[in-house]
């Protein structure tokens, strides 16, 4: 599955689509919902990444004793919250709007 819905849509449209991907917001338009599916996955990916990032520089932080340690520790705890709910909004736009 690729981004061709999403990279056809214009600026408000992909506007539109970020809106209703990480908001609770359903669109009307099936162009922008089928963009927010297609974006889904990658947004996950992304967002899981760079949590992983993190967590590799708190590693690297806390082995070095820095006091900066504790905020890349916070820094990968928010990102992995970040992961769950971008799993669960991929979740909710793939499943379609509740109404």
């Amino acid at each position: 599955m690729g981004l061709e819905t999403y990279r056809s849509c214009s600026a408000a449209e992909k506007r539109l689509v970020l809106a209703t991907f990480w908001s609770r917001k359903p669109s009307e338009s099936d162009k922008v919902l089928q963009a927010a599916r297609e974006y889904g996955p990658y947004a996950v990916v992304m967002v899981g990444l760079i949590s992983l990032e993190l967590g590799v520089i708190a590693a690297a932080l806390f082995a070095s004793g820095s006091a900066w340690a504790w905020f890349a520790g916070a820094a990968t705890l928010a990102g992995a919250i970040c992961t769950l709910l971008a799993r669960d909004r991929r979740r909710d736009v793939a499943n379609g709007p509740a109404r």
